[in-house]
C-alpha cells in the first residue's frame, strides 16, 4: 500500500488481511485527518460496498418470509408506476432497466448546498425508471437508482426504517461493531475524511469540516455505509460462513456464471489470477474502497485509501 500511494500528498491508506485461522492483520500509512496519523480502526466511508450489505439484507428477508426477490418491485411501491416485469432481484442484480439519468444535475446541487439532506422523490425524479410504456432493457446496467428502490421496498415490507433494519437484521448478527448507516444513524466515532482537489491547483486539499451530509443521502442504500477494516473482515466471515443467509440466497448472491460484468447480486467475481475471487469496491468525494473474499482460501482482503487514488483490484 505504502508503494503504491507514496510518501507525498495528504492523506493516507489502510489494509486489512482477514486469514482463514481467524487470525486479522491491519496496517496503515500517511494520514487520517491533517496532523493526525492513520489508525487501523478509523472508521471509513466504503461507498457501493454499501450495495453487497444492501443484498445480504434483502436475502435476508427473502430468507425469513418478509419479501420474496421476484417479487414486482410495484407490488412493495405501486405509487411510481414501475413496471410491472422489474423485479426485486433484477435491482439486485442491475438488470432492472433503471438508469441513473443525470449525475451531472446531482452533483450540482451536492457542490452547492453539501449540507443538504436529500429525500428519496428527489433521487427518483433524476432517474429513468421504466413503466411498461414499451420494452425495458434486461442488460446489466449499473445504477444507484435500483439500490435506492431496494431501500425503499425493504422499508414498505417491513414498515421501518431501512437503516434500522439493516442493523437489526445484518450488522448486531454479523456482531460488527464499527459499521453505521451515515446520514440515516448516528455515527460516535469521527469519520476519516477524504482529500481531493478543491481549488484546481493540482494538490489535494482535505474535506476535514466540509458538511458529507448531501452525498451521504445522495448514496443512501447504495452507497452511505461507513465501516472499519476488521468489521468488513468479519462481515465477509459471515456471509461466506452461511451464518446470515442460507445456502441457497448465498448461491444466488454469488452467481456469475452467465451474468455480465461477472456480477452477481450484490457483488462481483472479480477474478484475480484465474480464481474465483468475489468482492466489491466503492468510491465518492476523496476515498476509494475495495474488499475481495477467496473462498477457496477462505481469506479476505480490504484496502481504503484517504484520497482520489483508486487500488488496483490486484492489490486485494
Amino acid at each position: 500500500i505504502r508503494d503504491r500511494y507514496g510518501s507525498g500528498g495528504i492523506g493516507g491508506a489502510v489494509a486489512g488481511i482477514g486469514f482463514a485461522d481467524g487470525g486479522v492483520l491491519v496496517a496503515t500509512t500517511g494520514e487520517a485527518a491533517p496532523g493526525t496519523p492513520a489508525a487501523n480502526d478509523d472508521t471509513m466511508r466504503v461507498g457501493s460496498i454499501t450495495k453487497t450489505f444492501m443484498a445480504v439484507l434483502t436475502l435476508r428477508l427473502h430468507d425469513s418470509g418478509v419479501l420474496d426477490i421476484d417479487d414486482p418491485v410495484a407490488e412493495y411501491l405501486p405509487d411510481l408506476g414501475i413496471d410491472e416485469t422489474v423485479t426485486i432481484r433484477s435491482l439486485l442484480a442491475h438488470t432492472s432497466g433503471l438508469t441513473d439519468s443525470d449525475q451531472q444535475a446531482l452533483v450540482a446541487s451536492i457542490r452547492a448546498d453539501p449540507g443538504r439532506r436529500f429525500e428519496l422523490a428527489e433521487l427518483l425524479e433524476l432517474a429513468e425508471i421504466p413503466d411498461g410504456t414499451e420494452p425495458r432493457s434486461q442488460s446489466f446496467a449499473y445504477a444507484n437508482t435500483g439500490y435506492h428502490l431496494v431501500g425503499a421496498v425493504i422499508e414498505s415490507a417491513t414498515g421501518t426504517n431501512v437503516a434500522d433494519v439493516l442493523r437489526r437484521e445484518v450488522l448486531e448478527p454479523a456482531e460488527l461493531t464499527g459499521t453505521f448507516f451515515a446520514g440515516a444513524e448516528a455515527v460516535p466515532t469521527a469519520i476519516v475524511p477524504g482529500n481531493i482537489d478543491l481549488d484546481g491547483d493540482g494538490l489535494e486539499d482535505s474535506l476535514h469540516g466540509i458538511p458529507y451530509l448531501a452525498v451521504e443521502t445522495a448514496a443512501w442504500t447504495a452507497g452511505a455505509l461507513v465501516s472499519t477494516p476488521a468489521d468488513l473482515i468479519q462481515f465477509a466471515r459471515a456471509l461466506f460462513g452461511d451464518s446470515i443467509i442460507s445456502d441457497q440466497a448465498l448461491d444466488w448472491m454469488t452467481d456469475t456464471s452467465t451474468a455480465a460484468h461477472r456480477h452477481g447480486l450484490g457483488i462481483f467475481d472479480i477474478g484475480i489470477d484465474g480464481a474465483i475471487v468475489y468482492g466489491n469496491s466503492g468510491g465518492g468525494p476523496g476515498f476509494h474502497a475495495n474488499f475481495a473474499h477467496d473462498p477457496e482460501l477462505d481469506t479476505t482482503a480490504v484496502a481504503v485509501s484517504y484520497t482520489h487514488l483508486t487500488l488496483p483490484t490486484k492489490i486485494v
